[in-house]
């Protein structure tokens, strides 16, 4: 795919999760909803799990996504960067992220204290509810608070979030999780 055609897709990302934020704020909620909780281990116990960019390259390699490159964005101190291109280092950043695109699906695979996620991007933004879908490695996901440069549990009820736990997130996974799987696990129509 040309540098083009990836800045193109990364746009959609970016779209996409801008929409997810927008969707899961408050004021623009469809339903009412219980607040999103931060609670659980602190930085202290997700620290030790936080990734070199060449720990992070690999670890997205030995996935089957290697068509895009890694991108981070935070310094290991919660600093806003701007967009960069992982390489082989040594250094560490809290956050990593990645595109996958197969024939039905966009995907987002994000690695928080390296614990992976993927959230499928054209089938959130075709979901008529608020919830945004995601699929994860742990019941509970790790969310990353940049401003406080703390790590958490990410807990949501169902209105707001919709986990799918999965053994391994990977891009033979990510094609079998087709929009018709995700709906049959989500019980949502895309």
């Amino acid at each position: 795919m040309s540098r083009t055609g990836r800045l193109a897709l990364l746009c959609l990302v970016v779209i996409a999760l801008c929409a997810g934020v927008w969707l899961l704020s408050k004021e623009n909620r469809d339903t009412p909803a219980e607040p999103s909780v931060k609670t659980g281990n602190s930085c202290s116990f997700y620290s030790e799990f936080i990734q070199t960019e060449s720990e992070a390259l690999a670890d997205m390699q030995k996935r089957g996504f290697d068509q895009e490159p890694v991108i981070w964005d935070y310094s290991a101190i919660g600093e806003y960067i701007g967009e960069n291109e992982a390489s082989v280092s040594n250094e560490k950043h809290p956050m990593y992220q990645t595109l996958y695109a197969n024939g039905e699906e966009l995907w987002s695979v994000i690695s928080v204290a390296g614990f992976i996620y993927a959230k499928p991007v054209a089938y959130n933004a075709r979901l008529h509810s608020s919830a945004l879908t995601i699929l994860s490695e742990v019941d509970i996901p790790v969310g990353y608070d940049s401003e406080n440069n703390d790590f958490f549990d990410v807990t949501a009820n169902k209105d707001e979030m919709v986990v799918i736990t999965v053994d391994e997130i990977n891009a033979q996974v990510l094609d079998e999780t087709t929009p018709k799987v995700l709906s049959a696990q989500t019980g949502s129509e895309a």
